[in-house]
Formats: structure tokens, sequence, C-alpha cells
């Protein structure tokens, strides 16, 4: 035992899938199930697989008071809304913002002129359970 320490990482981080990865053909917005964060800081994870020619994957940060979907739901002032691109294919990124609401979600939109042809968008979001946790003061997309 190496001494008493706080609770681990894992106890306090919550992972839940929001957009599943699939081939995407049109550009309806996909939106994550709400997940309950109660003003607590996110962490969107999101990455982009296959991308035919000239489309585009926008990814963002939704929050509402209301777990229903309606006009509720707003985009994060804090968090960076994030477009990646084809030459973005096959890498993987995340942006973190704090939440002021009760609900958070992930909202995926594919576009692009070759959008037919076909791209793989996928998200989840990370829920922080402690305050203490850190996250970024100047939110910022870091795509790898």
């Amino acid at each position: 035992m190496l001494g008493k320490t706080g609770p681990r990482l894992a106890e306090q981080v919550k992972a839940v899938p929001q957009i599943a990865a699939a081939v995407r053909t049109a550009t309806t917005p996909i939106k994550g199930t709400g997940v309950e964060v109660n003003g607590q800081p996110v962490t969107m994870l999101f990455g982009l697989g296959a991308a035919a020619a000239t489309t585009t994957a926008d990814f963002k940060i939704q929050e509402s008071d209301v777990l229903a979907d309606g006009a509720d739901w707003g985009d994060i002032d804090d968090a960076k809304a994030v477009q990646l691109v084809t030459a973005d294919a096959n890498k993987v990124g995340m942006v973190d913002c704090h939440t002021t609401k009760k609900y958070a979600r992930v909202v995926h939109t594919p576009g692009g002129a070759e959008i037919a042809s076909g791209i793989l968008g996928y998200a989840s979001l990370l829920v922080y359970g402690h305050e203490a946790l850190p996250v970024v003061n100047d939110p910022v997309a870091v795509i790898v």
C-alpha cells in the first residue's frame, strides 16, 4: 500500500458514448443523449475515421436544464466548436469546458461537397464528478 490517497481517477470520471462510429452520408446533425452533469466540467473526445474528399465533420458541446430535445439546448459558450476536414482522417481530438446547466451532450454535423460518399465521425463525453479535477481554463481543441 502506498499510503492514503484521494479518490482514484476512474472513480471520478465517467465516459459516456455520444455519437456511435458510423458512416454518414447526409448533413443532418446527430445529437448525443443528454448526460446529467450538474454544472461539472466535461471533456468531449471526438474523432474522424475514413473521410471522402471535401467532407467535413463538425463537433460541439451543448447544455440544457431540460433533458428532452428542444429549444432549451444551446451551445456552451466556452466550448470551442471543432471542424475536422478530409486531411484530418484517422485523427482524434478533445475539448475541455465548464458547464452551467444540468445536462450536456455532443452534436456532430457531417458536411461538405462529397458527403454522399460518406464520412465516419464519432464522439464521447467525459463527465467529471469532482470539482477539484483540472479542466483547461482557456478551452482549445487538441487534435492528434
